[in-house]
């Protein structure tokens, strides 16, 4: 990553993490957070592609994909039943999305479990994650794709193209694209243009979450 690159990472965040003044309400706390973990991504995926090791970016993308779509549905896209996206249509969504985080935690663990049906650690865990779960009152956040159809059109098919095709294949690795990128025509072959698209679109994702984050507090003079 270059000191330009660093230096214009570093403003874009910067300058929107202080924004949040009062860090210790839900909302104030999610964006902040949000901010510093996609940060950390992005320097991640600029320090990857430097590399050539353009796959583990790609998969680091996803996520930061996944990140940037949540966040404007938690602050930018109402639900067909709100009438207003309100401060308190904010914290409850938040509240949506780690209910959907509970659950997703428990599917795995619950799959895991099959696997290692006399280990008595996961039904301790099950049990936990399901007891937070049930103590919330809020519904679950929609599946991604459902957060996917409330973004602008063009938003939309863009991050689509990527999350559910080219970042895809980066998380889920088969043997036949790995033999076709490393033996038949070696990652090497990935040229400065490849490279500096996926830098460009790594630089949208962050200005995504730094625009949708600042605009929010802008409006709310938080």
């Amino acid at each position: 990553m270059s000191s330009e690159e660093e230096a214009k990472l570093l403003s874009m965040f910067t300058k929107t993490s202080f924004l949040i003044k009062d860090k210790r309400n839900r909302e104030n706390a999610m964006c902040f957070a949000l901010l510093k973990g996609a940060e950390c991504y992005c320097k991640a995926i600029l320090l990857l592609l430097d590399n050539n090791c353009v796959l583990p970016a790609k998969a680091l993308m996803r996520c930061l994909c996944e990140l940037a779509v949540k966040l404007m549905w938690c602050l930018q896209c109402p639900d067909d039943t709100d009438q207003v996206q309100d401060r308190k249509t904010v914290d409850e969504k938040v509240r949506r999305w780690q209910k959907r985080t509970l659950a997703q935690n428990i599917k795995v663990l619950k799959e895991y479990k099959q696997v290692d049906p006399e280990n008595s650690k996961i039904d301790e865990q099950i049990k936990e994650l399901e007891k937070k779960k049930d103590n919330m009152s809020v519904r679950e956040m929609p599946p991604y794709a459902q957060l996917l159809e409330k973004l602008p059109i063009e938003f939309r098919r863009e991050i689509s193209l990527q999350v559910y095709s080219d970042f895809h294949k980066a998380i889920h690795l088969d043997s036949n694209s790995l033999v076709g990128l490393y033996l038949r025509n070696n990652e090497s072959a990935v040229n400065n243009r490849d490279i500096s698209k996926l830098k460009e679109f790594c630089f949208k994702l962050a200005e995504i979450i730094t625009g949708v984050i600042a605009i929010n507090y802008h409006e709310e003079g938080s």
